[in-house]
């Protein structure tokens, strides 16, 4: 598996582990949804979690919440279209 770095385009494969999945934003995360990697956050004898903005045709965000790797797919930019 290749790394999830910032600004990837990623799939949501799963919501387990998912943190701030009730919704920030104009809705939850659903699965299969797409976004882009905005930040990893790192701690100390902790895995990484990625947080992800899925953003909606208008450019408001439907959600912004961090994920585990194993929750993410990395996707071509190509794939994230509507």
């Amino acid at each position: 598996m290749t790394a999830i770095r910032e600004y990837d385009a990623v799939r949501v494969r799963s919501l387990d582990g998912c943190r701030g999945c009730t919704g920030l934003g104009a809705r939850a995360p659903a699965i299969g949804d797409t976004g882009a990697v905005v930040s990893i956050l790192s701690a100390d004898g902790l895995p990484d979690m990625y947080l992800v903005e899925c953003v909606q045709p208008d450019a408001t965000t439907a959600w912004l919440a961090s994920f585990p790797e194993h929750a993410l797919e990395r996707v071509a930019h190509a794939e994230t279209a509507p």
